[in-house]
């Protein structure tokens, strides 16, 4: 009885593989396949954490209370700094990287004296990577330099004591971070293909999705070239997206209305 039963298991095993080996034969190499089968709108909400659907399929993550950032977002970092140096030149500011459990957020920038304090919360990470891979803590990254960048200069976002136009420079300097760090534009247009049907400020006073996705493409465009533009140019990019919705200048507290 008991050989009998060995044989059957054997069979059985044989049996799986057989049907688990030519499905991988058939798979392209180097094709990652989709983990969640969520629309855009639902994907993005996930990876920002924007809605409860991770923790309950998944789980919530252990939190790790202090130490320091992961080497994937320091080095992240370092690689958004290199891309953004000949844009900022002498403007480029310093910034303090930190690591925040309790940060409800992937990524957030807090100003400081003469600094920025870039938070990161590795729990919060888990629907941008399954979304974007290796490249998630870059695109967090890229935006919250972004902030940084406007906080330190007064280019006009911050100032202007509204979240939209924060929100879109941030973006457009995102934009262009991703294009000379070497992000590749599929990559970018998957990002903005996941934002463009988000309607964030039904819950915050958020852009909506759409304007997102223009300002990362218009900053990912303009950073093409091989010449960098400044950081007033990257400005002028992010008015022209502000006066798709809303003509006139970008220091308003007046959100367009959608």
């Amino acid at each position: 009885m008991a050989a009998r039963a060995a044989t059957l298991f054997l069979f059985g095993a044989l049996l799986a593989w057989a049907q688990v080996v030519p499905a991988r034969a058939e798979s392209p190499s180097g094709v990652r396949r989709p983990v969640l089968a969520l629309s855009p709108a639902q994907t993005f909400a996930w990876a920002t954490g924007a809605s409860g659907v991770g923790a309950p399929v998944f789980g919530a993550a252990p939190a790790r209370v202090g130490g320091p950032p992961p080497a994937e977002f320091r080095r992240a970092l370092a690689r958004v700094r290199h891309a953004l140096a000949p844009v900022c030149r002498k403007r480029c500011g310093s910034v303090l990287l930190v690591r925040d459990d309790a940060m409800p957020s992937a990524g957030q920038a807090r100003p400081g004296a003469g600094h920025t304090t870039l938070a990161v919360n590795p729990n919060n990470m888990r629907g941008w990577k399954l979304a974007f891979g290796h490249e998630a803590p870059t695109l967090v990254l890229a935006h919250e330099y972004g902030h940084h960048l406007d906080m330190q200069n007064q280019l006009g976002g911050v100032a202007s004591g509204d979240a939209w136009p924060q929100e879109l420079l941030a973006d457009v300097i995102a934009g262009c971070a991703l294009a000379r760090s070497g992000v590749p534009r599929r990559t970018l247009a998957r990002a903005a293909q996941l934002v463009a049907r988000t309607d964030f400020n039904t819950t915050q006073p958020h852009p909506h999705g759409a304007d997102v996705s223009r300002s990362l493409r218009a900053g990912y465009t303009r950073c093409e070239a091989r010449r960098p533009p400044t950081l007033e140019e990257l400005l002028r990019e992010t008015r022209d997206v502000w006066r798709v919705y809303r003509p006139g200048p970008l220091l308003s507290s007046t959100r367009p209305q959608r």
